[in-house]
């Protein structure tokens, strides 16, 4: 028969949410939250739908997880845009081992984390395959507030004069004085009495209330800041 007169059937470009998968959404959030929130490594959730009378290749449910993150790409950009928006932000690091192909041995990258304050409350990571400035210089581009972090040297170029404000953490401090009181140094109660006793401010101030659009909500809300600055300078200046 001529090519011209051929029938071609009409079907959509694409079916389900990755081009040429074949996982509906319900499969691929479950592969994304058994991944990312429940820690399963790709090789076991693979035996685990075997034993659900379907196979997948963990080459496959890697490559599902990398079209995840490609259709996830708008809502993490949208959610750096609007942490950057926060006065405040936390931020930390941890390391990671990296699989490079062809390489006997992993290589350490690194994971940093920014969570916004009560106004843009995400959780944003943002990944590097090393532990220079340029992650965290790069990530928090173009933000100017306060960066509550530890003393790690990779941040020092964000600070300065109208720029980030530095905000030390007192949790990571704290910890050197616990090593020292379980070591058997006696002086380091007195710096864990202290601290306790900062943190014993903190869990009595009248808690934050949330962001809203109602001009009298936001009047209500500065007053308790206010509130709660106040409560700080009495009673944890003097500690």
């Amino acid at each position: 028969m001529p090519v011209e007169q051929r029938l071609a059937t009409a079907e959509p470009t694409q079916v389900g949410p990755i081009a040429r998968g074949l996982c509906g959404p319900g499969l691929l959030a479950h592969v994304v939250t058994a991944k990312f929130a429940d820690h399963t490594p790709v090789h076991r959730l693979a035996g685990q739908l075997a034993r659900s009378g379907v196979t997948i290749a963990s080459a496959t449910l890697g490559d599902w997880l990398f079209g995840a993150s490609e259709l996830l790409t708008p809502l993490y950009d949208l959610m750096h845009t609007r942490v950057l928006l926060s006065r405040v932000i936390h931020g930390d690091d941890t390391g990671v081992k990296l699989r490079v192909p062809g390489c006997p041995r992993t290589k350490k990258a690194h994971l940093w984390a920014c969570v916004g304050d009560a106004d843009y409350p995400y959780a944003v990571f943002d990944f590097t395959t090393d532990h220079t400035a340029d992650g965290p210089t790069r990530f928090l581009a173009g933000f100017a507030g306060y960066l509550q972090a530890d003393a790690l040297a990779q941040y020092e170029g964000l600070f300065g004069d109208d720029r980030v404000t530095h905000v030390c953490c007192v949790a990571h401090a704290r910890r050197k004085f616990v090593a020292a009181s379980d070591a058997g140094d006696e002086r380091a109660a007195t710096a864990l009495e202290w601290i306790g006793r900062v943190y014993a401010v903190e869990r009595g101030l009248p808690p934050l209330l949330p962001p809203s659009d109602d001009p009298a909500h936001q009047e209500r809300r500065r007053h308790r800041e206010d509130e709660r600055r106040a409560v700080r300078h009495r009673d944890a200046g003097p500690v």
